[in-house]
């Protein structure tokens, strides 16, 4: 009988599945290798702001900010202006202060340290896989990272020398890198400041610094970062994740996998710390504290069930073929007009439906 589970990775992901598994009964330990500042935009529900505070009685840093608005830009037609519907967090904040919340559960212990595939005896038989886009993720996955669609990100998350910043979040949407350019604006002069898209690496780099010097005078964000040099990620994204297998087993250790190691941020906007609490909550939910197993079949059905509900609705996977699509001519005034007819039903389903765990067992809403 397994009653000990051992997780690689101690981001949300990570973090998510030894809460819940510690819940039902099992002992964890969760393996990380240090607390960082994860390239991305830090984007998060408000409805899952509220979850933190009630659930785990986190206050995300940053949260108690409100931004009211939200700008969508594409390079045909005028903007669109909504209500905004989300918050931004720092990761490496986010991070820290989930670990420091765990630490006080009696059934979860961290040790902080860089973890490969040789280090078999800190393995149990079923490993859950919270690695996301690492060297320790290519080597279990082998084959299979590879043919992931895999997007880039270019971000610079820091503090501005200007005092006056419109009240407002921005996404700009274009074709060139098949994705947007984003402004997430912070209190006291913070900001995150990013683009990301499918495209290639040098492409999106190029676009990032143009988005840059394009801000003041086409979408009057006077922002001068300190040091401009942005951080480099990549991150994969799977439209249909239920076509990817969900475990991996290498030397006699079923890895199951979680968050970034199933691709499972948002098909469009590239939103990943939800999906990521969603996966290792959903895990837990699978795993039997009779036999200590994690029932991996029925985990791959509540995953397919609630991501075809949240990140992976029909329209999200008709708009991702649409903007990762070559072929299509007129792709950014499709884009608009998509944007003019659709968002403001997709905000209200948004703020109905967060985008993660709106269902557990697939027939019930939480």
């Amino acid at each position: 009988m397994q009653t000990t589970i051992s997780i690689i990775g101690g981001n949300i992901a990570g973090l998510s599945a030894a809460y819940h598994l510690a819940r039902r009964g099992f002992r964890v330990t969760v393996y990380e290798a240090r607390i960082w500042n994860k390239p991305c935009g830090g984007a998060i529900s408000w409805a899952f702001v509220r979850y933190l505070r009630q659930a785990l009685d986190i206050a995300a840093a940053g949260t108690d900010h409100f931004v009211p608005d939200l700008r969508l830009s594409f390079k045909h037609g005028p903007p669109l202006d909504m209500a905004g519907f989300f918050a931004v967090t720092r990761r490496r904040e986010l991070q820290q202060q989930l670990i420091e919340r765990l630490e006080a559960e009696p059934n979860i212990d961290f040790v902080f340290k860089r973890v490969s595939i040789s280090d078999h005896s800190l393995f149990t038989p079923q490993t859950v896989l919270s690695a996301g886009f690492s060297g320790f993720t290519r080597q279990v996955l082998r084959k299979k990272w590879f043919r992931m669609a895999k997007g880039t990100i270019f971000r610079f998350d820091g503090h501005i020398r200007t005092g006056a910043l419109p009240n407002r979040h921005l996404m700009a949407f274009d074709k060139q890198i098949g994705g947007y350019g984003w402004v997430f604006v912070g209190k006291n002069g913070h900001v995150n400041i990013g683009a990301g898209g499918m495209a290639v690496r040098e492409r999106i780099r190029r676009w990032y610094e143009d988005f840059l010097t394009a801000l003041p005078e086409r979408h009057g964000y006077d922002i001068r970062p300190a040091n401009p040099v942005p951080a480099c990620w990549k991150i994969p994204v799977l439209c249909e994740n239920w076509r990817h297998p969900v475990c991996f087993s290498r030397r006699g250790v079923e890895f199951i996998g979680t968050g970034d190691v199933l691709g499972l941020a948002h098909p469009v906007i590239g939103a990943g710390i939800e999906p990521a609490w969603l996966s290792g909550w959903l895990l837990a939910l699978c795993a039997d504290p009779q036999s200590g197993r994690i029932h991996t079949r029925q985990y791959a059905r509540l995953l397919e069930r609630n991501l075809r509900l949240t990140c992976r609705r029909p329209m999200d996977r008709a708009l991702t073929a649409l903007l990762q699509s070559p072929l299509i001519p007129g792709k950014d005034s499709l884009g608009w007009l998509a944007a003019r007819l659709l968002a403001p039903r997709r905000v209200r389903k948004l703020r109905k439906y967060p985008w993660f765990a709106p269902v557990h067992d697939g027939r019930r809403k939480t």
